[in-house]
């Protein structure tokens, strides 16, 4: 055995350092890039967001309300959780910490998702299929003399996220009030607003139906007028982190490209030399 192929088998054997039958797993340096001195933070968008971008909605932009005895009262807007879920199921109204039936109040639950394969998006390479963002200004394209004369391009600063998964959420909402012209108020300003966009931060289509009535006024119980209704959220899911790697990467474009040229007099010789050019990148 020649020395070249020695020196060849040497270098095929460090690419099996990790597993004997395949080679070991080669790491972009291009995209290991420090994230410790950035304030960029990962996008979020989970269960917790859709939940708070139907309460803020109702809350800040339809702001409900009921009129009795000539003032106008606004109605609170909660989440419930999964036992008072369970209690309002069971009894048909929702009581407080003393036990005294809360009149008026919205409440909404989740119910349900499901993957909406009509807006299916994953069909590419996970390296591939995901969403480019510039920052418009960073340390690195300033504009001074010395990059003028050296003749510098500005660096940009790219910021890449993954799609995230289309999903339908459903919700049903419990509207109790004291009269029936209260509940129908409330009805109505809730289902105005079905088919737009809902939230604040990220905003996601929210379509109203099936709205039923019903009306307790038992011998020995308090009187309440209840409306339910369901609700569809057209909502996106995307973890912080995927594979233990947070799903937003930076990149950094060179600033400057130098090409360089090898050149031989010999194309056959064995060292393995060729006329390839290779490009620096800074």
């Amino acid at each position: 055995m020649s020395k070249q192929e020695k020196v060849n088998k040497f270098l095929r054997d460090l690419d099996f350092t990790q597993q004997t039958f395949s080679e070991d797993v080669t790491v972009n340096r291009s995209l290991e890039v420090r994230r410790d001195n950035d304030n960029v933070k990962a996008p979020q968008i989970g269960l917790y967001q859709t939940d708070y971008a139907i309460k803020s909605f109702v809350e800040t932009v339809i702001e409900p309300y009921v009129e009795q005895d000539g003032e106008y009262i606004p109605v609170p807007v909660m989440y419930a959780s999964p036992e008072k879920w369970a209690s309002v199921q069971r009894d048909g109204y929702m009581r407080d910490d003393k036990g005294k039936i809360v009149n008026p109040i919205i409440v909404f639950n989740r119910t349900g998702m499901q993957r909406n394969d009509m807006r299916f998006n994953k069909v590419m390479d996970a390296e591939e299929n995901r969403v480019l963002f510039q920052r418009k200004y960073n340390k690195f394209n300033r504009y001074d003399n010395f990059s003028t004369l050296i003749n510098t391009t500005p660096k940009r600063e790219y910021y890449s996220v993954d799609i995230p998964d289309f999903v339908d959420i459903t919700y049903q909402m419990i509207i109790w009030c004291d009269y029936t012209t209260q509940v129908n108020h409330l009805t109505e300003q809730i289902l105005y607003w079905s088919g737009t966009a809902w939230g604040e931060t990220f905003k996601f289509m929210v379509t109203a139906d099936n709205a039923s009535f019903e009306t307790t006024n038992g011998v020995g119980e308090d009187r309440t007028v209840r409306s339910t209704f369901d609700m569809t959220l057209k909502g996106r899911l995307l973890p912080k982190d995927i594979n233990h790697q947070s799903n937003q990467r930076k990149t950094i474009s060179p600033g400057k490209v130098v090409w360089n040229t090898d050149v031989t007099t010999n194309i056959n010789n064995s060292s393995g030399s060729a006329a390839d050019p290779f490009v620096n990148l800074f």
